[in-house]
């Protein structure tokens, strides 16, 4: 099935609205310019929480023999940025977007 790209996009579109809480998308609509109401898919949060299908390209990166160095790779000045670092940190873990190493 060959279909043209805005074809394409509005049938995306409309998967997207199909999964999108009704308020969320009512709110993207007031909130973002009419220009970029065909990208608002971009921003859903629904979509935000699932990993990409997996496809002929996985690939897991295997640095044999390296070590990461020891110590802090950049300065956290102060407890606020250390916290909303690990909160967020802790947020992508339980979401299963990374694993540890």
């Amino acid at each position: 099935m060959d279909l043209a790209p805005s074809s394409y996009h509005d049938s995306l579109q409309e998967l997207w609205y199909e999964e999108e809480e009704p308020e969320e998308v009512e709110t993207m609509l007031k909130v973002v310019p009419s220009v970029f109401h065909q990208y608002l898919d971009v921003f859903s949060k629904v979509k935000a929480e699932k990993l990409p299908p997996h496809r002929a390209c996985d690939h897991h990166i295997e640095l044999e023999g390296s070590i990461p160095p020891v110590g802090v790779i950049y300065s956290l000045s102060n407890l606020t940025q250390f916290t909303s670092l690990k909160i967020r940190l802790l947020e992508i873990y339980q979401q299963k977007y990374n694993q540890y190493s």
